[in-house]
């Protein structure tokens, strides 16, 4: 029972492995966290959209922990985040790290920029008539080591009178009989997908949720 238990597990990894390296996350305007751009000047003119701050932090669990793998685990984090907020480069305002007997912490802020922004007349026109449906989620924490991914189902709810709502230069897909109409924002889009960002918590907790459209 055991080993059957084990095999199931392994094949699950594996399946949702594959899931987060598949063709499903390539979509118009999304950028992959191993492929963030770290620019070293904010340019003054740009047609690049400035967006969020963000900001990780990574500790060292013991004193002797290597302080390169803590700096290499809190930039990975910050890639992370600015991927699934839709950047495709930061610029680095701050970094500091720690390295005593005592204490071994990196951090980072950055300003994340957009070389692509969605379109809300195209978002309009790819999702008139059409069932949007949840597929993958990847859910990521400041506090975490690193981003989950999950499998997901179920339609996603469309309030079809005002689908998009926009708001601060943000566009949100706005869900039927939700008291938050900005809780979805629009990553990236293109004809039969849509990369949503949700916001768990604020400044915390977040997931991108890959929604397929037919």
């Amino acid at each position: 029972m055991k080993k059957i238990i084990l095999l199931t597990l392994s094949l699950l990894v594996g399946h949702l492995t594959a899931y987060g390296q598949s063709n499903l996350w390539d979509v118009d305007g999304f950028t992959a966290s191993q492929d963030i751009i770290i620019i070293d000047e904010l340019p003054e003119k740009s047609e690049m959209k400035r967006g969020d701050l963000i900001f990780s932090k990574a500790k060292g669990v013991f004193s002797f922990s290597p302080i390169n793998s803590i700096n290499n685990r809190a930039l990975d984090k910050l890639k992370t985040e600015a991927s699934m907020k839709g950047a495709s480069h930061i610029y680095i305002t701050n970094q500091s790290v720690e390295n005593s007997v005592f204490s071994k912490t990196s951090n980072y802020t950055a300003r994340i920029l957009k070389q692509k922004s969605v379109g809300k007349s195209k978002v309009e026109n790819i999702i008139e008539g059409k069932t949007l449906t949840r597929r993958l989620e990847r859910s990521f924490s400041r506090n975490a080591w690193k981003s989950k991914l999950s499998m997901r189902s179920g339609n996603f709810d469309l309030d079809t009178s005002n689908p998009i709502v926009e708001k601060n230069g943000k566009l949100y897909l706005k869900e039927k009989n939700s008291t938050n109409e900005f809780k979805h924002e629009i990553i990236a889009a293109e004809t039969d997908k849509i990369i949503i960002l949700e916001e768990k918590k604020k400044d915390s907790r977040f997931s991108t949720v890959i929604l397929t459209i037919n």
